[in-house]
């Protein structure tokens, strides 16, 4: 029974021959859908699955939905997310332990629409009284081609302060606002904005220090580079230097240094 079984399986295995890639059907691309057509053998011993993985997240294959039962080897594929790029193999599972894969299709990507989901804010600081510097990502779904991000700084609890507002292009990743006044709390939100308008929002809090706090014997290494500024206490560098090493004769001349492991 087993060695009838096991020339079934190879008798499977070989008429399946070669295993195409499945590529997309002319006209079929939405923005949440698309049909693959394979072009491959469909044998009813054989249960199809399709696999799709997303480039953009680096993610790794999945199985989509049920198996590819359509005779003429077409097969719906729904639930995408817009403006992404895909890939797309045939498992054919022949038993549990037997199974074979297609080439993958072509890079497929969908059609834009709606607006982004929110940038990421991954760092904000103030380095100085009057400066708030702030860095982000860019949206894990852009569903578009990105036109700009938005950038809003509002005082809290503070009328004589005006809100800000900027449009930054889309390459940027990091902003500086200066001319702030010192000691006082603000909300920065930002936004990305492609062909469907103004997404989603990520927001963060940050209060500028007070000038006082800033004292005079204070040094500091300021840097700026586009539109980030980055503070470095210098004190360290400026303090009594410690003796690492000291011979008991005066008259002994320290000539260089080596360490030993």
């Amino acid at each position: 029974m087993g060695c009838a079984r096991q020339m079934f399986n190879q008798n499977i295995w070989e008429s399946l021959g070669d295993l195409p890639a499945p590529e997309l059907k002319h006209g079929s691309k939405g923005y949440s859908f698309l049909t693959l057509h394979w072009s491959g053998p469909i044998n009813n011993n054989v249960t199809y699955y399709i696999q799709s993985r997303v480039l953009d997240t680096n993610g790794d294959w999945s199985i989509y939905g049920g198996s590819l039962v359509q005779p003429n080897g077409d097969l719906k594929i729904t639930g995408l997310q817009p403006f992404m790029n895909y890939t797309f193999r045939i498992s054919l599972v022949i038993t549990t332990t037997e199974v074979l894969y297609t080439k993958e299709s072509e890079i497929i990507t969908t059609l834009p629409h709606g607006v982004p989901s929110a940038p990421i804010i991954t760092e904000i600081s103030a380095p100085t009284c009057s400066v708030i510097s702030l860095s982000w990502k860019p949206p894990v779904y852009t569903n578009g081609h990105l036109l700009s991000y938005r950038l809003y700084l509002k005082p809290i609890n503070n009328n004589d302060v005006r809100d800000t507002s900027m449009e930054v292009p889309p390459h940027v990743t990091s902003w500086t606002f200066r001319q702030l006044k010192s000691s006082q709390e603000y909300v920065v939100a930002m936004t990305a904005r492609n062909q469907d308008g103004e997404g989603q929002t990520d927001r963060a809090n940050m209060t500028t220090p007070s000038s006082s706090n800033l004292l005079k014997n204070d040094v500091y290494l300021v840097l700026a580079e586009d539109n980030k500024v980055i503070k470095k206490d210098m004190t360290e560098f400026f303090s009594s230097p410690q003796t690492i090493h000291k011979r008991l004769n005066a008259s002994d001349l320290i000539k260089g240094m080596y360490s030993k492991t």
